[in-house]
C-alpha cells in the first residue's frame, strides 16, 4: 500500500520534467498530470469473481423408486404409486404388485363356504333373487311359510332351509315382512364367501 504519492512516482515525474529543462523549477501542474497518469497505470486490475456452480438438481421420482426397490414390499410400491401415479417407474411398480403372491386361503375355509355340488337344485334357484316377489305368508305346522311369485306367474310356498335365487340362497328365517337368506358368492378364483340377502314383502 502507498499513502499519497510515492517517492518512485515523484522521481518519475521529476525525471521526465528534468529531461526538458535540467535545473529548472518543476511545473506543479505538469507533475500532477504525470502522477495522475502513473496512478491510473498502477491501479490493480479488478479481480473477477468466480462463477458459482449451479446447484445439483434432485430427481425425487428416481429417489422414491430407489427407496421402494430397497424396501421391496408391496406396501412400499403402493406408497410410490400414491406419490407418483404417473411417475417414470409407475409401470414397474404396478408389475411388482401384480407379481406379489396372493394370500393363501386355508382349505378348511374354502370347504366351509363352497356350495354342495351333490345337492339337487330347487325350482326357484333358476331365477335371480331380484325377479322373485314375496306375496305374503301362511302359517302351517307351527311355522310361518312365505308365498313367492316366480316370473312364470306361479306362486311357490317356501320355508326355512329352502333355496331361492341363483346364488345358492338358503332361507334362514321367514317373517311377515321379509325372507332372510344366506347366499354363497364366488370370487372367480375358486374361493367362496357368504353374504346376507333378503326378499321383502311386495306392497
Amino acid at each position: 500500500m502507498r499513502s499519497g504519492w510515492s517517492w518512485i512516482g515523484w522521481g518519475m515525474a521529476l525525471g521526465l520534467i528534468g529531461l526538458g529543462a535540467w535545473g529548472a523549477e518543476p511545473d506543479p501542474e505538469e507533475v500532477r498530470r504525470r502522477m495522475e497518469i502513473y496512478m491510473r497505470e498502477e491501479k490493480p486490475a479488478p479481480v473477477s469473481k468466480p462463477t458459482p456452480k449451479p446447484a445439483p438438481t434432485v430427481n425425487y421420482d428416481h429417489e422414491a423408486w430407489k427407496s421402494a426397490e430397497k424396501c421391496g414390499t408391496a406396501a412400499c410400491f403402493r406408497a410410490y404409486l400414491e406419490e407418483y401415479p404417473k411417475g417414470r417407474y409407475a409401470k414397474m411398480a404396478r408389475a411388482r404388485l401384480e407379481s406379489e403372491p396372493r394370500p393363501a386361503t386355508a382349505i378348511s375355509d374354502i370347504d366351509k363356504s363352497r356350495p354342495d355340488p351333490s345337492r339337487a337344485r330347487e325350482e326357484l334357484e333358476k331365477y335371480s333373487l331380484g325377479s322373485l316377489k314375496m306375496m305374503g305368508t301362511v302359517p302351517m305346522g307351527g311355522e310361518l311359510w312365505a308365498l313367492v311369485l316366480a316370473p312364470d306367474n306361479v306362486v311357490h310356498r317356501v320355508g326355512k332351509n329352502n333355496y331361492l335365487g341363483t346364488n345358492y340362497g338358503k332361507i334362514i328365517s321367514v317373517t311377515e315382512r321379509r325372507i332372510e337368506l344366506k347366499e354363497i358368492i364366488s370370487d372367480g378364483l375358486g374361493r367362496w364367501q357368504e353374504r346376507d340377502a333378503f326378499l321383502s314383502l311386495t306392497q
